[in-house]
């Protein structure tokens, strides 16, 4: 089930007695009809003294961006088929599309992208706004959430004591405007069609806009309203976020790790450039028949990852010898990837033509690591062990690490897309939600930028580089090196699992 309604808007007078209706009264009946539970409206104030909070602070020159104006810690937690949020919940959840009747001429299919229009997100401050015969909204009204978003303290470091719930940042240089933070799992980088509050961007926006709330509530907003009236001219300014921030650097939702978050402009835009000098640099290489991997390269990202020991055919130590000869021999690794928007991605080892032993059981440490890695039947049958590697990303594509070593043969511990797990019957998008992927950016490394009179950014010659030392699957592969190394050879039962 899709959970989303399309409505086109009815002739007002044959579902009400009163002359207009507006857009909470739609998400309402939208609720009611899904047999939704309609919560008492007790948020319903909280959300709309949060979008007043946010207006207060935005004038004609400067404005909060809706995603950092609510904490979504405080909306209900859904249950079994029930997401328990009310209209205005949703409206701050971002998760009602509106398209006007009158959007288009008539003569033109306001449906039709082609013709370069589109619905808008509607917001908290949307709620009371009247709708007419005709106009459009699409209500996600059961929206996924990504509770993990509000476990974490994102102005905390690391490792700090500051707070109950652990931080996130490893790194922050407001001059240069960056965050570095240890992105952790099942949340995504940024806004979702149903969900603009609970991701990497909006978390770290929401900090930055509780750290300058008091500024901008002050001193700050008379300044900036003082300026923009003496400034106001023939020509209509820009709108600038009060709040910027903007995630150049993208890892999976499942992905866990190292993350570069800009918070100005100037970074993102120098980040963005070092990111593509890298994967024309590369491709560049490529072509001529070059084979280094740091030539013109100003940022590097490796990655940790366990990647399962499949059995087919071949022997558990044919599989990590021909694994330890990619890491003598320094290999790159190539493939095509086919072009879709679908997932899991298809990739190739040549070109494609058109482009439109033993199971891991018989000793109680390889079960426990088993259990450990994958829930209950979650391991492959034809999994008979597991190896961390380090990989080096060289260009980047999405889901690029997952499918090239998954058409090698080794797909990763806990992938459920590339064959690295099996899936259980929950549905389809919990399923993907919770995965426990073994992959983590453990090494960030960039060139530091010099920033120039016209507030440009250029390349210097020093590198920043950042790394973490363990990942979540590293305590079980400790534990089970300790347990295995204990076992009698009759207690073995199964080749060791490296």
């Amino acid at each position: 089930m899709d959970h989303i309604a399309h409505v086109i808007v009815p002739d007002v007078s044959t579902i009400s007695e009163e002359p207009t209706i507006i857009c909470e009264e739609v998400i309402q009946w939208v609720l009611k009809a899904a047999n939704q539970t309609v919560m008492a409206n007790d948020g319903r104030q909280v959300r709309i003294d949060e979008w007043n909070e946010g207006n207060q602070v935005s004038n004609s020159s400067h404005i909060l961006d809706p995603a950092y104006r609510h904490d979504p810690s405080t909306l209900p937690l859904p249950t079994r088929d029930k997401s328990n949020l009310n209209p205005v919940e949703l409206l701050a959840l971002g998760s009602i599309w509106y398209l006007s009747v009158t959007a288009a001429p008539p003569n033109i299919d306001r449906f039709d992208p082609s013709n370069g229009i589109k619905p808008r997100r509607l917001s908290v401050g949307d709620w009371n706004m009247t709708v007419q015969q005709g106009d459009y909204l699409r209500i996600h009204f059961d929206p996924r959430r990504f509770r993990e978003t509000n476990k974490f303290n994102w102005g905390c470091r690391v490792g700090s004591t500051e707070d109950a719930k652990p931080g996130v940042i490893v790194a922050r240089n407001d001059e240069m405007g960056y965050i570095v933070i240890d992105k952790p799992s099942n949340i995504p980088v940024h806004a979702r069609v149903d969900n603009v509050l609970e991701n990497v961007a909006s978390s770290v926006g929401k900090m930055l806009w509780i750290e300058k709330k008091g500024a901008y509530a002050s001193k700050t907003i008379n300044a900036l309203t003082h300026q923009n009236d003496i400034g106001r001219n023939k020509q209509k300014q820009k709108m600038e976020q009060l709040v910027y921030v903007a995630t150049p650097q993208r890892l999976d939702q499942n992905t866990t790790g190292l993350m570069a978050v800009a918070t100005k402009k100037s970074f993102a835009a120098y980040f963005a450039k070092l990111l593509r000098t890298k994967t024309s640099g590369q491709l560049t290489n490529w072509r001529n028949g070059e084979t280094t991997t740091h030539s013109l390269c100003g940022v590097h990202k490796t990655y940790k990852c366990l990647v399962c020991i499949m059995q087919y055919g071949h022997s558990m130590m044919s599989e990590v010898e021909k694994l330890q000869n990619y890491a003598r021999d320094g290999t790159i690794i190539r493939h095509y990837l086919e072009p879709s928007i679908k997932a899991p991605k298809l990739f190739h080892s040549e070109i494609p033509k058109s482009v439109e032993d033993q199971d891991l059981v018989g000793n109680r440490p390889s079960e426990e690591l088993a259990d450990a890695l994958w829930d209950a039947d979650g391991k492959p049958d034809k999994c008979i062990g597991a190896v961390e590697l380090e990989v080096e990303l060289i260009t980047g594509r999405t889901h690029q690490i997952r499918g090239q070593l998954s058409a090698l043969g080794y797909p990763l511990v806990g992938d459920t897309q590339y064959g690295g797990a099996v899936p259980s019957s929950t549905e389809l998008k919990d399923i993907l939600g919770c995965e426990k992927l073994a992959l983590q950016c453990s090494a960030l490394k960039f060139l530091s930028p010099v920033l120039h009179n016209d507030n440009s950014m250029r390349r210097s010659d020093h590198w920043n580089s950042f790394t973490l030392n363990k990942a979540f699957w590293s305590p079980y592969l400790k534990e089970y090196e300790r347990d295995a190394s204990n076992l009698s050879l009759e207690e073995v039962g199964a080749p060791e699992l490296k």
